[in-house]
């Protein structure tokens, strides 16, 4: 969760939700203020939350477009799991994103102390993901590491 040097950053672009891992670094580049966020950044070691999470993955950007056109509110938001699948790391996100839970049309997302779960229409979001990339001069959906 410390700082990282020369290091390229992790994500996920997905229907214009950009889910990154939380560190030093991105809490400075986002200037994020959520206090939850900070809490668990700060209490990650004595908590032990590492043991749970390997990795907090937090929604940094919502790339506007009409799949996510009412989800600004959720910007710096925590995700606990998506359709059903918890998040334990960003290398959780394009498995959980790909299952088809209960309901085939809609991807489900819940954030932490957030009530009313995220939905996305399934087939919008995967047909606006390539023009959202376009339109925001993304090349590639994610970068997960090398």
């Amino acid at each position: 969760l410390g700082n990282q040097y020369e290091k390229r950053p992790r994500y996920i672009v997905f229907a214009g939700l950009v889910f990154q891992p939380l560190s030093r670094d991105l809490i400075t580049a986002y200037a994020i203020k959520d206090s939850l966020v900070n809490y668990l950044f700060k209490e990650y070691l004595d908590l032990e939350l590492y043991e749970k999470h390997p990795e907090i993955v937090v929604v940094t950007s919502i790339l506007s477009d009409q799949a996510n056109s009412y989800l600004a509110a959720y910007r710096n938001a925590v995700v606990e799991e998506i359709n059903g699948v918890k998040i334990h790391r960003l290398s959780d996100v394009p498995a959980a994103l790909d299952k088809v839970a209960g309901n085939r049309d809609f991807i489900e997302i819940k954030l932490k102390g957030v009530s009313r779960m995220v939905v996305l229409n399934r087939q919008l979001a995967l047909q606006s993901t390539p023009s959202i990339l376009a339109k925001y001069g993304i090349h590639h959906a994610q970068y997960l590491g090398d």
